[in-house]
């Protein structure tokens, strides 16, 4: 037994593998309040199992901030660099005659990508 009156089952607190059903829940669109009263019906005690909803709520947040944080750098860091290979390519070929590449595949995938970030900071999940 642990200091939450729970047994330790086969080196595995019940708490964790609480965590992961939540998570997966979470994933499918599930509620918190409905998470909640599925623990409740397990024999999870109300203040802990919104406490554990709770907890992987934030953590999964967060890491979809952290996520959509670093997608939007990657985006806006691709569509700058294809402007500008664009514009260096055509400046040369203005100034000296010839052809330019448009990188206009780069650019729209940057946008993209970062439409996508920025729906997964406001969602504050995991875009799928």
């Amino acid at each position: 037994m642990n200091e939450s009156g729970r047994p330790v089952v086969e080196g595995r607190h019940p708490d964790d593998a609480a965590r992961d059903y939540i998570a997966g829940r979470v994933k499918e669109g599930a509620s918190r309040q409905a998470i909640v009263q599925e623990l409740i019906q397990r024999g999870y005690e109300p203040t802990a199992a919104r406490e554990l909803v709770g907890g992987v709520a934030k953590k999964q947040a967060l890491s979809a901030r952290k996520s959509g944080l670093m997608l939007l750098v990657a985006g806006i860091v691709i569509t700058v660099l294809a402007f500008v290979a664009t514009i260096s390519s055509y400046s040369g070929a203005a100034r000296q005659g010839g052809t330019y590449i448009i990188c206009g595949g780069a650019i729209l995938f940057g946008l993209a990508l970062t439409i996508r970030s920025i729906l997964q900071l406001v969602r504050g999940r995991e875009a799928k």
